[in-house]
């Protein structure tokens, strides 16, 4: 239960995220961050802590990682999760079944959510989408209108 979200304009990339860990029962906000820079490539993760925190480690001990060398590589016996990458200027989400889509980009901009937030967040930058100050009002807007999302939020950047 959260969001990530990212953003990707002219000026950079960034990637946020909340900080609550829950399950159905339970909520407490927590230290261990969910999106994080790794050499040029933002990865974030919603479900399973599992999951997410396999693929970090991956990240931090590849030199450069690439999406495609992490994925190729992942392997995970947990179930629902999913993965946020922004890699060369462009968004893409990966959901248990390794399957990768990628975010459309307009005019150079581009955004992608995960998590039970997602949709609060994406309407947000639909709405406004021109910087890193438009992600931080997206992750607010998802803690507004979701019981699942709660600050502090992370914000890591390109």
């Amino acid at each position: 239960m959260t969001v990530v979200a990212a953003i990707v304009t002219r000026d950079g990339s960034w990637m946020g995220a909340d900080s609550l860990a829950a399950d159905a029962d339970i909520g407490a906000i927590t230290a261990s961050p969910k999106v994080g820079k790794f050499g040029n490539l933002l990865i974030g993760f919603s479900g399973n802590w599992k999951a997410g925190q396999t693929m970090f480690d991956m990240a931090s001990k590849a030199h450069l990682p690439t999406m495609k060398q992490l994925l190729d590589n992942f392997q995970t016996d947990v179930k629902e999760w999913n993965f946020l990458f922004v890699e060369a200027g462009k968004i893409y989400e990966v959901d248990e079944d390794l399957a990768i889509l990628e975010m459309p980009s307009e005019k150079g901009i581009s955004f992608g959510a995960i998590g039970s937030g997602a949709q609060p967040a994406l309407g947000a930058l639909y709405v406004s989408h021109e910087d890193e100050g438009s992600l931080m009002r997206a992750l607010e807007a998802s803690a507004e209108f979701s019981a699942t999302v709660r600050g502090p939020f992370r914000i890591v950047g390109l």
